[in-house]
């Protein structure tokens, strides 16, 4: 059983190197300034984050249109000095050589579903445990997958369920859930959305599509917008309902998390 867990945990942590980092940052910000017209920050709304991040955890919860996202929002989280995030990221963008530059990056690796895989479930619990107790900025998208149409995807409960698991154990006093609205002008992968919703296959990710992706480089897509919202307290929507996090039954639970992610979805 130790074992198994060893190895799953192999499977799904980040192993975050700042020098690595550095150099996504500058590779990054070349791409983006080759391929973008600029990125439109709300500054209040990024002040608000890092207010947020004093008093607890923060977690970021952006909506998900792009494997854009999580990059430019680590290099504008980085910008602002917060801490760039732990980013949950699919098991399908763990093929080399990306998934050893993701997790250098922050990103730890979450398969789609592990419903039945209790030392998985227990480990990847175990895990999102040592990272809000340790402080750090994590970040998943509620949505889960990223949206083909440009419209907002019904929230998904699951991350959520393993941050709230992990506040009740009591390693913080409170934690912070930050929704952020991200959109583009024009969608770096609108070519294969269109494919897919005309009923063709989704395209693999493997080093064959990182190859094939470097295609971007030869275009404009405009600008990207960035708007985060009020940070969420974990705590206060606790008070709110009047549900004592030490006391709190499994009913009572699910229907916090459904509402926090319907606050962060909104």
């Amino acid at each position: 059983m130790e074992r198994e867990a060893r190895k799953d945990l192999r499977e799904i942590a980040a192993r975050y190197k700042p020098l690595v980092v550095d150099i996504l940052k500058r590779l990054l910000d070349f791409v983006f300034h080759r391929i973008y017209d600029g990125v439109d920050v709300d500054e209040e709304g990024m002040k608000r984050l890092v207010e947020a991040s004093k008093k607890g955890p923060l977690i970021l919860c952006p909506c998900h249109k792009s494997h854009i996202d999580y990059m430019i929002l680590s290099m504008i989280c980085d910008d602002y000095g917060l801490q760039p995030p732990h980013v949950a990221a699919g098991d399908n963008l763990n093929f080399w050589p990306v998934g050893r530059l993701l997790r250098a990056g922050g990103a730890f690796f979450i398969r789609r579903s592990f419903r039945g895989d209790r030392i998985y479930s227990a480990t990847m619990g175990a895990y999102v445990k040592r990272l809000l107790q340790d402080g750090f900025t994590q970040e998943f998208f509620i949505e889960g997958g990223r949206s083909r149409t440009g419209k907002l995807l019904p929230p998904k409960f699951g991350m959520l369920t393993l941050e709230v698991d992990a506040w009740l154990t009591g390693v913080k006093s409170d934690a912070w859930f930050a929704p952020i609205s991200l959109s583009y002008e024009r969608i770096v992968e609108a070519r294969s959305y269109q494919h897919e919703l005309l009923g063709g296959e989704k395209q693999k990710e493997d080093a064959k599509a990182l190859l094939s992706a470097t295609k971007v480089l030869r275009r404009r897509y405009g600008r990207i917008t960035i708007r985060p919202g009020e940070p969420i307290s974990l705590a206060q929507l606790f008070r709110e309902r009047g549900v004592d996090p030490k006391t709190v039954t499994a009913d009572e639970k699910k229907k916090l998390v459904q509402q926090l992610g319907l606050r962060i979805a909104a």
